[in-house]
């Protein structure tokens, strides 16, 4: 390999370094910015907080990290479920920390990689792109796996909220929501089944056969 070769080399595992340590930063700010703006905005949920005297900052800041990282601890005793109304929190705490910190972490990265190769036009994060072995990173996963692995995550999430809607739409669980709160909780659950571990309902009272979905899911 020549020194040309093993510059570009050193100089693509240091990009994907400031990449991977960028991708952490803007999600956990940008995600508690969005929380506590809703938080504050959101009178039930600015309620809710004030009944159990947590400050808006703490409870952003604590949620985005613990749903980022797959922790599942939230600073309420009851998790998610004294939110379960509120959808649009549910949503900014879904998609952006709870899949992009687990299972869909490598595919984000690499997408996340190919955008910058498309805006900067850098050498470095073509090496990257075409040698994701030669990184040594474990969480850079090649085209295909990438593909492969988002395809499986959003395929195993279809089926759990088919399953869960047909089974819990009507039940106790789901009572007082209407069709777009229990859409968006349905989602909820299921997906964090196989992620924070985080629960929007009471799972004593969910039918035994979606608990063992759950179970085989995780």
């Amino acid at each position: 390999m020549s020194s040309n070769d093993d510059n570009l080399k050193y100089n693509s595992v240091r990009v994907l370094v400031y990449v991977v340590l960028g991708y952490i930063l803007v999600i956990h700010v940008v995600g508690s910015s969005l929380v506590a703006l809703y938080t504050s905005l959101a009178p039930s949920a600015k309620q809710i907080l004030k009944e159990k005297g947590l400050q808006i900052f703490t409870f952003s800041v604590f949620t985005t990290a613990s749903t980022f990282s797959n922790c599942g601890f939230l600073p309420t005793n009851e998790n998610m479920m004294v939110f379960k109304k509120n959808a649009l929190l549910l949503l900014l705490i879904l998609f952006p920390q709870g899949l992009l910190g687990n299972t869909l972490y490598p595919s984000c990265l690499r997408f996340v990689i190919w955008v910058l190769k498309k805006i900067t036009n850098r050498e470095e994060f073509d090496y990257i792109l075409r040698n994701s072995k030669e990184m040594i990173y474990r969480h850079l996963l090649s085209k295909a796996y990438s593909y492969f692995l988002a395809i499986t995550v959003f395929g195993f999430i279809f089926v759990q909220l088919v399953l869960f809607c047909a089974l819990e739409w009507n039940s106790e669980a789901t009572d007082g929501l209407n069709f777009f709160e229990k859409l968006v909780a349905s989602l909820f659950q299921v997906v964090n089944s196989r992620h924070t571990g985080e629960s929007v309902f009471d799972i004593s009272i969910i039918s035994p056969a979606i608990l063992v979905l759950f179970v085989v899911m995780m």
